[in-house]
């Protein structure tokens, strides 16, 4: 099952659901007392759980087709968590605000404070009202016009349409959260799972290993000694990992109910189960960026990731990421917080895909018209070698230094496979891009250029690029392509040279006619 897949079938479940819960409080109205809320919550218990196990069924597909996908054998799925009534219960009066803290009692003259639009508390341990209260428009009769007061939940008033509206919105957003969380929890508790035997797995060889150091070690020094350097120049983190590859979950946009709370999350990007990173959810709760929290009218789903392949979202994670470091540089906590928020708001509404964009992309047009000419395919170089790569004698023999310091860990001719990246670039795959003209998934294109035209730009851009920066796990390569702003962004963390991604950043063309591009462009 893909990924799209899931979504269509997840939204019809919660689409029923949502049918059942509105069906339920028109029936039994808002819910005032415990014994209602009881009524009501064994009622809906039947359907939440059919909810969620169909989403928890959908979660371990897309589990499944998601590790084909990644060429690992599909794992044995967590169980699904366990789910009782009294979340319900919980829910309802989360919904109702019960839970209030400030001891409030009714006024006799209750009309004349609701007309007034406010609602009389007074401090008194011992009478306790814990009535629900909503807000509704209701019609002032001193000015003639409806407007928003605050009302409570009676007995004489919970069958009233606008009350049991306002509460059963409530509630069903709050209802499709649960029903959606066994989805989520398929791939997340199951990643868990393999990470922590993968621990073991570690633990257990580390101690054989050392076993086996200790009793020969004569014989283990005279090799080191005959090999020297040269073994640790071959050595790789697979000779240090003898239980394979890592597997984690990451979090994912699906460009519908993007907030800038769910976007920061997501740029936490994958999470892997090991001795240092254990789960977040009730552990570390004070990390801001906890990809465990979830809240109503989030659809932000769970996705498998094998370390070092593409995963669904990964483009996405790279540009939320890079927004992250950019927005946040010098501010810590809810500063942070708010930083990246105001950023990613300002970035959405400026339809600027490369910084919100949603799993296949959202956004709109460049801010800037592209220049109409495009760019030129470079010349070829070669009958073993596609038409549009650098020619040799062009690619410079070094790379500028980082800015802010260091070097590129491969050389101009070393550089990332373009041709590898083709489709990913031009048309879009499961892990994004679609930035070739005429895409049409909303990402920023090269309108007016052929295929041939931005392989080149691309291969241009990574042979002799203007300026590499370092941000987070990626290089970002950069160069003006015959006027077009052409980034590359290429994996930091890997040996081999990978490419990610490219795509034209018109938005840099504002801080080029600002006269700021000096440093990344060159203009």
């Amino acid at each position: 099952m893909s990924l799209a897949g899931m979504r269509a079938v997840l939204k019809a479940v919660l689409q029923t659901l949502s049918r059942q819960v509105r069906r339920l409080l028109q029936l039994y109205g808002v819910p005032v007392t415990d014994t209602q809320r009881q009524t009501v919550a064994s009622a809906l218990f039947p359907h939440m759980q059919r909810a969620r196990r169909k989403a928890y069924q959908l979660g371990v597909s897309l589990l499944a087709a998601q590790a084909r996908s990644a060429g690992i054998t599909p794992p044995k799925p967590a169980p699904m968590r366990g789910y009782n009534q009294s979340a319900l219960v919980t829910l309802l009066e989360n919904a109702t605000r019960v839970d209030d803290p400030a001891p409030t009692v009714r006024v006799t003259d209750h009309r004349a404070a609701t007309r007034a639009g406010r609602t009389v508390t007074v401090t008194d341990s011992a009478v306790r009202d814990t009535a629900p209260k909503v807000s509704v428009q209701v019609l002032d009769p001193q000015v003639g016009r409806a407007r928003k007061a605050t009302v409570e939940v009676t007995e004489r008033n919970r069958f009233d349409p606008k009350v049991v509206k306002v509460i059963t919105d409530k509630v069903d957003a709050a209802a499709q959260r649960h029903a959606r969380m066994p989805a989520r929890e398929a791939i997340s508790d199951t990643v868990d799972r393999l990470g922590a035997a993968r621990e073991r797995a570690l633990a257990a060889a580390a101690e054989r290993n050392a076993g086996a150091v200790e009793r020969n070690a004569p014989a283990i020094a005279e090799r080191k000694a005959q090999l020297g350097e040269r073994a640790a120049q071959h050595s790789s983190p697979a000779d240090e990992e003898p239980a394979g590859r890592r597997i984690g979950w990451a979090r994912v946009l699906t460009g519908a109910e993007n907030c800038g709370f769910c976007a920061m999350l997501a740029s936490r990007g994958p999470v892997y189960k090991t001795k240092k990173t254990a789960k977040f959810a009730g552990s570390d709760r004070s990390d801001i960026r906890n990809p465990t929290l979830y809240h109503d009218h989030c659809d932000c789903d769970v996705v498998l990731v094998v370390e070092g392949r593409d995963w669904p979202g990964r483009e996405q994670y790279d540009e939320l990421e890079h927004l992250w470091i950019t927005s946040t540089s010098g501010v810590y906590g809810k500063d942070a917080m708010r930083a990246f928020g105001k950023a990613f708001t300002t970035k959405s509404a400026a339809g600027q895909p490369d910084t919100a964009p949603g799993v296949g992309g959202v956004g709109g047009l460049p801010p800037v018209d592209p220049p109409a000419g495009g760019g030129r395919p470079a010349s070829p170089s070669g009958d073993d070698e596609p038409s549009w790569r650098v020619p040799r004698d062009e690619v410079p023999a070094d790379y500028p230094e980082i800015i802010g310091g260091g070097k590129v860990h491969f050389t101009p001719e070393q550089r990332p496979d373009v041709e590898s990246k083709r489709e990913h670039i031009l048309v879009g795959d499961s892990s994004g891009g679609g930035h070739g003209d005429g895409a049409g998934l909303g990402k920023s294109e090269f309108t007016g250029w052929s295929d041939q035209q931005v392989m080149a730009a691309v291969d241009r851009t990574l042979a002799d690029p203007v300026s590499v920066q370092r941000l987070g796990g990626t290089l970002y390569f950069r160069r003006l392509v015959e006027g077009v702003p052409v980034e590359a962004r290429v994996d930091a963390r890997k040996p081999t040279p990978t490419l990610r991604t490219a795509y034209p950043s018109w938005d840099a063309l504002k801080s080029i006619k600002k006269g700021k591009g000096q440093v990344l462009w060159g203009a």
